[in-house]
């Protein structure tokens, strides 16, 4: 099998540098050189109605009488989410893979006021000593090469606690010109480069990584966990050449 030509952890701390939150929201509203204060607090209300409609959706469907203490979210970037579940009065661990998107969200936080979150990068999971009420990651996997991804979504599942949940959104199909594209930016060498001169853009931007995972490997993760009832939402994105389907996967881990 032929290895990517990049490091996908370097690729990001690219954008934590430089375009965070296009990173986090890939509109071209949250540039970096359109942020002002009404767009900021226009992103950060975003993550407030993300996590308002996962609390909603949660009771609804899993645990109607869930009410956690602790959160982990993974791919935190710049703290959309991290604020508001810290508004909610939970302590939550924020884990992202670039440096620089942690610092912004550690900006962020002492903007909003916000004290009651940890920030640690990755490897620092397996010194974790406790689970969490709440594991959450949202258009992060699809990022990450799928074996990697894989052993994450493992970690994450390990990391709740009896009757706690997890909300995972992972991608599971694209369309053929998207699947060839992504293979071909991620393996051939210097075809992104070229594809940034091409579209007039300096030739080292970073590139974002898209990936699409099988349910199979995931769900036997769950079954080992002893997860017997599962909420699943399958988005598919507008139509086009480039079109990915996504599966937002809702559990609780039996206790």
């Amino acid at each position: 099998m032929i290895g990517a030509v990049y490091d996908s952890a370097t690729q990001w701390e690219r954008f934590g540098r430089e375009d965070p939150y296009y990173g986090v929201l890939s509109t071209e509203e949250f540039r970096a050189h359109r942020l002002d204060e009404e767009t900021r607090e226009r992103f950060f209300a975003t993550g407030r109605e993300h996590i308002d409609a996962i609390f909603d959706e949660i009771s609804q469907t899993v645990a109607s009488d869930f009410t956690p203490k602790d959160a982990l979210d993974y791919g935190c970037g710049v703290g959309r989410l991290l604020v508001p579940l810290a508004e909610r009065g939970l302590e939550v661990t924020g884990v992202d893979v670039s440096p620089s998107m942690l610092a912004e969200a550690a900006r962020n936080l002492a903007a909003h006021d916000v004290s009651s979150v940890r920030l640690i990068e990755p490897p620092a999971l397996e010194n974790l000593t406790h689970q969490f009420d709440l594991v959450h990651t949202v258009a992060v996997l699809q990022h990450i090469p799928v074996r990697q991804g894989q052993q994450i979504f493992r970690t994450l599942v390990s990391l709740i606690r009896p009757g706690g949940v997890g909300v995972i959104n992972v991608p599971i199909g694209a369309s053929p010109v998207a699947r060839t594209y992504s293979w071909t930016m991620a393996h051939v060498p210097f075809a992104y480069k070229a594809l940034n001169l091409v579209q007039r853009r300096p030739w080292d931007t970073p590139f974002m990584e898209m990936n699409v995972y099988r349910l199979n490997p995931l769900a036997d993760v769950l079954a080992d966990r002893g997860v017997t009832r599962l909420s699943l939402q399958l988005f598919t994105g507008p139509p086009g050449r480039f079109r990915y389907r996504a599966a937002h996967l809702l559990f609780r881990i039996p206790g």
